[in-house]
Parts: structure tokens; sequence; C-alpha cells
């Protein structure tokens, strides 16, 4: 099982655990990840690229999260039947960074309220990521989009407008994750 470093919910997460209290939720805003890419036109052999992957929480690069971020991003990629992710010499590149924008002292005071309240109080921690994917080949960029999804994490409920909870913010990630991949890929697609 992947240990990821995600700087909110990991603050929440441990306040909660320490006190034996009920788990947190993690939620996507607006069913991010829920609404499906276009179509995607699967080439008789994928496009091998090379993948390089950097992590960031409020500007401080996180090279610990670098592992997990390339796995879901491998992942995501290899089952979009459109690009395979390849070490070694590739006439492409995609740089894929995140930068997630939580308030650490927020995470800290929630996990500390849901630890003293048995997850029955506090607000849910927001993980605000911006994703820059840049696929480039020998000449240059070949293109570059951002997105910027959000991941909320609470024992309580969250508003309704985050959807459905999912049972870790591991796996609420990756849906992130592949979601921002196939959207980049619906993108260059239809460039």
């Amino acid at each position: 099982m992947h240990t990821r470093i995600l700087a909110g919910t990991i603050v929440l997460l441990s306040g909660l655990s320490t006190s034996g209290c009920m788990h947190a939720n993690a939620y996507i805003e607006d069913g991010y990840g829920q609404v499906s890419a276009p179509p995607l036109r699967r080439p008789d052999s994928p496009q091998p690229i090379r993948l390089e992957t950097a992590f960031r929480v409020n500007g401080q690069l996180r090279p610990e999260v670098n592992p997990t971020l390339a796995a879901d991003v491998g992942r995501a990629l290899r089952d979009s039947g459109v690009i395979l992710p390849v070490y070694g010499n590739a006439a492409m590149l995609l740089k894929v960074v995140v930068e997630d924008r939580v308030d650490l002292g927020q995470a800290r005071k929630e996990g500390f309220i849901q630890g003293f309240s048995r997850g029955k109080s506090g607000d849910a921690v927001e993980d605000r990521y911006n994703f820059t994917l840049t696929l480039e080949n020998s000449s240059g960029v070949v293109l570059s989009h951002s997105y910027q999804p959000v991941m909320a994490s609470s024992a309580s409920q969250v508003p309704s407008s985050y959807g459905e909870p999912y049972s870790s913010s591991d796996e609420a990630f990756y849906i992130i994750v592949r979601a921002t991949v196939l959207s980049f890929l619906a993108d260059w697609q239809s460039r």
C-alpha cells in the first residue's frame, strides 16, 4: 500500500488516528474525476514518452512524494492506451508538476479539534492542487496545460458540492490524477 504525504490530509488523519476516533473521508470538489473525458483515440501502439514528476506543498519540494506521483501518473497513462511511460531515451518528455496549496495551520487545528470531539466537529481541510502538465519534444514545448482540482478531508460531512466520499485520500488523489491525465490527453489529441 502506498504511503502518500498529502500535507493537509496527513495532519488531519494523524490527529484522528492518535485519538482513536472516526476516520476521515476524502471528497473531490464538483465531481472532478467523475466526468468522463472525451473518447481518446488509441493508436495501434502507444507513444513512448519519458516521465518526470515533481510534487510541492506550498512551494516546498516534497521529493518523497515523487515515486507515488510517478506511479499514479504512469498507471493512468498506461491505462489510457495513448502513452507508454518509458525509462531512458524517448522522443518526447511529459513533465507533471503538482503544487498542493493547503493551510497547514488549519489542517493542524482540525486534526486537534477532530481528535477531541471524536470526529463530530470541525471543517474540512482542503488541498487545492495545481497540476501543470507539459509535453515536450526536441523542438520545444508541444502542449502545456494547468488543472486545479480540490480535495477535502473531513470526518464530518462536507458540502454537497464535493460529491460522494472516498474511503481514503490515496483513492481520491488517484482519481484526481487519472482525470487530469485523461483531460490532458484529450486536449493533446484535439489540437
